[in-house]
């Protein structure tokens, strides 16, 4: 075994978390940095947005498990409760759940207002996927 072997790995996870506490210690300098990279780099960030937005798409599925059961008048958004199968639910519910921290947080919300409004376990339906 070579004397170095694996101290990439050590490195790595120094500077990991030495990325992590900084941005703990100076999370406002670095957000009002990226919000002027924006404003300075609109072309770069639509870009940029429009690829992460891509690739999200392209890992998400779309089957819907049922119809859109609310009437025209009300705005129904499509959730997906996994990465494949999507339920109506409305758009004002939907976005409530939005300033959520992760998309965890958010698929945890919007699956407990689905389950009170049609009444159904999803874990149930699609086990430990959710």
């Amino acid at each position: 075994m070579r004397k170095n072997e694996g101290s990439h790995l050590k490195n790595k996870e120094r500077d990991n978390e030495y990325k992590r506490v900084w941005y703990q210690n100076n999370r406002r300098r670095h957000r009002e940095k990226h919000i002027k990279w924006k404003q300075e780099n609109p072309e770069r960030a639509r870009q940029l947005r429009k690829k992460s937005w891509i690739k999200r798409q392209r890992e998400l599925g779309y089957f819907e498990l049922w119809d859109n059961p609310f009437p025209d008048e009300i705005e129904v958004h499509f959730h997906h409760i996994n990465k494949m199968l999507v339920i109506p639910m409305p758009a004002r519910l939907h976005e409530k759940t939005t300033g959520r921290k992760n998309r965890n947080q958010h698929m945890d919300a919007c699956n407990k207002i689905i389950e009170e409004i049609y009444g159904v376990d999803l874990e149930r339906i699609i086990g430990d996927e959710i």
